[in-house]
Order: C-alpha cells, then structure tokens, then sequence
C-alpha cells in the first residue's frame, strides 16, 4: 500500500448548495453521489435518491461548488428524514428533499459523518495534515452544534474514521488505518469498536475497514484486504490493493466473502432497512468507480449505476451509496 492508503480515511468531501425539489418520493430510497466530469473544467457534485434497482431518480442537492473532490461520506439519520453530508471539510444537515440546508461544523478538517442511534450526535473524522503530528480522530458533536467532543486521540501517522453505530446505541465502530511513515509501503488497517460510555476499545477484524451493521446488529458488512487479489492504480504514481465485500456473524464471529474480484476495489457499504440486501461502491483499475448491491448471502450481484459518457466533453461516476433507514422503506431481497 502507498501513501494513498494511509490517506484512506481523509479524503475530502462531497456537497454544497440545495436546489428545492419535490417532496422525497415514499418506499426505500437509496442515497448517492453522481460526480460530473466536464472534459475542459473542474468536476462537480449532487446528491441523488433513487428507488430499488436505481430508478425514480431525484436531486436532493446540486450546483455544487467545483473542485473535483471525492465524497467523504454521508449519513441518513435514524428516522430517514435528514441527511449529514460534508462539503469542503465541513459537515451540513439537509433534509431528504433538499429543503434546510444549515452547516453544523466550521472546523475545516470535518469529514465522515455517522448519526448516533437516537439522531442527537453525529459522530465523524477530525483530520490533521500539517505540523507535527498527521492523523484523524474521532470526534461528535450534537445536531444543534453544541457539545463539540473528542474520542478518539489523535496520534501521528493513525487515521481514525467512524462507519457506523450498534443497533442498542452502546458501541460505535470504526476503521483505523496506521501507517509507520508518511511514504510507507504498507500500513495496518483493523476495523475496531468502541464503547460510548467507557470509551474502551476492542478489535473486530483485522486488515479490514467499514464496518457498518446490519438492522438488527446480528453481521456487520466489511471491506477486507486479506485476500491480496491486486491493486487499483488510483493516480499514475499512487495505488491501493484491491478488496472485497465480507459480512461478519456477530454471534458466531464467522466471515463470508460476498464478492470475488481481481484488480478491483470494493467500498462503502450500506444494508437496507430490511438487513437483506447491500449496497456498495466498486472501483475498477481506470479508475471508474459504480454503484452495486447484493444480497446479504452474496446472490444475485447486481449492477446500479456505472459509469456514463454522455459525450466526448461530458461523463458521470457514482459513488457512496446509503440506504434510507425505518420502517416500511425497506426494499428486501433482491429477485435475481
């Protein structure tokens, strides 16, 4: 692994300005990112729903400022009413019709929102690039802005990210990527879980991030590095190792491999409300990067959104999928 990497967890962020569209459509609704490449200028990002199996496709926001940056991550909170989304390396809440965009954060260094079970706290990365010390820790902060806190200590060459809070609200687990020196040829990842009231951590898995729960906390779905299958050549002098789709049984502590690839990247994923299917970002060696689902056994792979040239001046990418959480939005098991 190059330092691209051991940057994993800091990448910058998505979304900017709202564009008032209709009330959300009722029924599941998946959340995501469409980047926009123009062939002669900076590139730009929206933020789109769309219904099971990508269509009834609606804006939530656009006209984003350019840039050319990739998502940080975004968050539906607990009732799927709000979305936490970060442009800029600061977070905003948003309405899932794209109604009341309002800031939360004025830090700067903000990226990977996560709700807290109850929708009161957002959890998220707190990044330091310059000076002495260059990590992430984990940071929250409530949905008023107030009680701005940090859990995690920042330590040199250690980049904490959170991916997503237990069903009971007690635990919150996150990946930790930490490398021996800033151009390191490896760095070790583990996917790790902290307690919200004592602050203790313990190990999930190792070589391994993203761990996000299932509905009813029963698995975890993880992106692992275990299985050495390749790179994706993220930059001409940069490249990660690939990976692939894992769900941890969190009673029995088994692992089952949901996808099997070589030379591509599995990323983000996200369980509908029903805990039966996945989605999930895929990026192949251009790079390019689509949006794909599974169900949680690991049938009927299915692809979503790839990526679309409109023209020779114009493309479009799909990234950070996000399922709408509550009752009667789920979208159940995928009919091969």
């Amino acid at each position: 692994m190059r330092r691209a990497l051991c940057l994993l967890v800091v990448a910058a962020a998505l979304i900017a300005a709202a564009i008032v569209q209709a009330s959300a459509p009722p029924g599941p609704r998946l959340a995501f990112v469409r980047i926009t490449f123009p062939r002669n200028s900076a590139s730009s990002s929206d933020l789109l729903t769309s219904g099971p199996g990508g269509g009834v496709r609606q804006l939530v926001t656009g006209n984003s400022v350019p840039g050319g940056s990739e998502p940080g991550g975004l968050a539906w909170s607990p009732d799927g009413q709000t979305l936490a989304v970060a442009e800029e390396s600061d977070l905003y809440l948003v309405a899932g019709d794209g109604t009341g965009l309002r800031r939360l954060t004025d830090l700067g260094n903000a990226i990977g929102p996560v709700f807290s079970i109850d929708g009161k706290t957002i959890f998220f990365s707190r990044y330091k690039v310059r000076g002495p010390v260059v990590g992430a820790s984990i940071w929250a902060i409530d949905t008023d802005g107030a009680g701005l806190r940090q859990l995690t200590a920042l330590r040199r060459l250690t980049f904490d990210s959170p991916a997503s809070t237990s069903p009971a609200g007690d635990a919150l687990a996150f990946s930790r990527v930490r490398c021996r020196t800033r151009e390191a040829p490896s760095c070790g990842l583990a996917a790790r879980l902290l307690s919200l009231s004592s602050g203790a951590e313990r190990l999930l898995v190792r070589k391994a991030v993203s761990p996000i729960f299932s509905p009813d906390g029963s698995m975890i779905a993880l992106i692992s590095f275990r299985d050495r299958n390749g790179e994706i050549q993220t930059r001409p002098d940069e490249s990660d190792p690939a990976s692939e789709l894992y769900v941890l049984d969190t009673a029995a502590g088994r692992m089952r491999r949901l996808t099997r690839t070589k030379d591509i990247a599995e990323r983000a994923p996200s369980w509908d409300p029903s805990g039966q299917r996945i989605a999930f970002e895929r990026q192949g060696p251009r790079p390019s990067r689509r949006i794909m689902e599974v169900n949680a056994d690991g049938s009927c792979k299915k692809l979503l959104f790839k990526k679309q040239v409109r023209s020779n001046r114009l493309s479009y990418e799909f990234f950070a999928p996000a399922w709408q959480p509550g009752p009667g939005r789920e979208a159940g098991r995928i009919v091969c």
